[in-house]
């Protein structure tokens, strides 16, 4: 299993940004389990949470290793690289979330714990500019998202998510797929018919965008809880 050493750099101080680090920050719905009841709880405690861009090599390369298959299928794909970062829950987060945090340790994701006590998670990114999406390699599997002009958020992912958009969400998300082959096929046929009733595909092709699409998805209002 993957572990990692406590996090004594980047992000510690949410005040001040260090040398190559760019950081980011949000109110957002802390990561639910998988159960409503759950979901509901976290709900109440929301945190906030902190994107800071990885240029250490060292972590870069630890990220890299760990995703080193699922890379491979993006680019193959005609994905590029993006950036490496943290996304980091608020204070004690390791202790409210230990729920996320056993399933996370199980799906071998790359854990980082900055004091006092934050859950925070390192991801790698991918874009693509055909039709214009962004990946991202996670310990659950691949998950690609595109946007559009009419603020409608496209999902595709190679693994089942609990959380089902109400009616009123802008939110679709595509059925699960076994591959990031497979997800990227549905996703580009999806695009396509979202297309043919008119939606215009929106531009994502920054560290910046990812975090708004992300923001949008764990917005647990748009949420049949």
């Amino acid at each position: 299993m993957d572990h990692e050493r406590p996090w004594t750099g980047e992000g510690n101080d949410p005040g001040r940004a260090q040398p190559g680090v760019v950081v980011f920050s949000h109110q957002k719905p802390i990561r639910s389990p998988t159960n409503s009841g759950a979901i509901l709880t976290l709900l109440r405690l929301r945190s906030m949470a902190e994107y800071t861009e990885i240029t250490d090599l060292e972590r870069q390369s630890r990220i890299r290793s760990r995703y080193t298959r699922e890379m491979a299928s993006l680019q193959a794909l005609g994905f590029r690289h993006l950036a490496f970062c943290i996304e980091a829950l608020g204070p004690f987060s390791a202790i409210l979330q230990l729920p996320a945090l056993l399933l996370m340790l199980r799906k071998k994701e790359v854990l980082v714990f900055p004091s006092p006590l934050r859950l925070a998670v390192a991801n790698v990114l991918l874009v693509h500019g055909q039709p214009s999406s962004i990946a991202l390699c996670m310990g659950m599997g691949v998950k690609i998202y595109t946007r559009f002009s009419d603020h409608s958020l496209l999902i595709s992912s190679t693994f089942r998510s609990h959380a089902v958009p109400g009616p009123a969400s802008p939110i679709i998300r595509n059925p699960p797929s076994q591959t990031p082959e497979e997800a990227w096929t549905c996703h580009k046929k999806s695009v396509l018919e979202m297309e043919s009733l008119g939606k215009t595909v929106a531009h994502s092709g920054s560290l910046g965008d990812y975090i708004e699409l992300s923001q949008r998805e764990e917005d647990l209002s748009q949420y049949v809880l």
